[in-house]
């Protein structure tokens, strides 16, 4: 801590090491590894870190599978699924809730609670949740063309997409 001019100031140090040959044998490539593990000690706020390639691996695929999220946001590459919401009593449907799916092209079925936490944290969810309530109004639509009776879709919605301003419009 020090002071300057009538503030104080808090000051915080977090170093990545990089060993050569282990981490790196060209300039390069230790610099981009001491990078790596000076984020991983300020996201362990121990100070320092050692460049870990495992912790760097996870990094990668978060990167790759964000890359690839937001991918099939463009390109039609989510879905969804309806589960039917019954009435207790008289076994009646009265609505279906919309059940976020995505399908990847090369690892298959993932699930929500893998890739709805990274959509958060990378703000992707507000786009995703768009998509959402797009799809199911576009599918209760084309229910109601071909003669359903009207009933309820529910979507879910994260808790960050009620801090957009414009949700009540978009819903609506």
């Amino acid at each position: 801590r020090f002071v300057w001019k009538d503030r104080i100031f808090s000051v915080g140090v977090s170093i990545g090491i990089a060993l050569y040959p282990q981490h790196g044998v060209d300039p390069m490539t230790l610099l981009r590894e001491s990078d790596v593990a000076m984020y991983q000690a300020k996201q362990s706020k121990s100070g320092y870190a050692f460049f870990d390639s495992v912790r760097d691996h996870h990094k990668l695929q978060l990167l790759t599978l964000e890359r690839d999220l937001r991918q099939a946001i463009e390109n039609d590459g989510l879905e969804l699924y309806y589960q039917p919401m019954v009435h207790g009593i008289t076994g009646q449907v009265i609505g279906n809730e919309a059940l976020l799916r995505w399908q990847h092209p090369e690892r298959g079925l993932i699930p929500p609670n893998e890739f709805i936490p990274l959509a958060e944290e990378t703000g992707l969810i507000t786009p995703i949740g768009e998509w959402v309530i797009e799809a199911a109004c576009r599918q209760n639509c084309e229910w109601q063309r071909a003669g359903l009776p009207p009933v309820p879709v529910t979507v879910n919605l994260s808790s960050l997409q009620f801090h957009d301003p414009q949700l009540a419009i978009k819903v609506a």
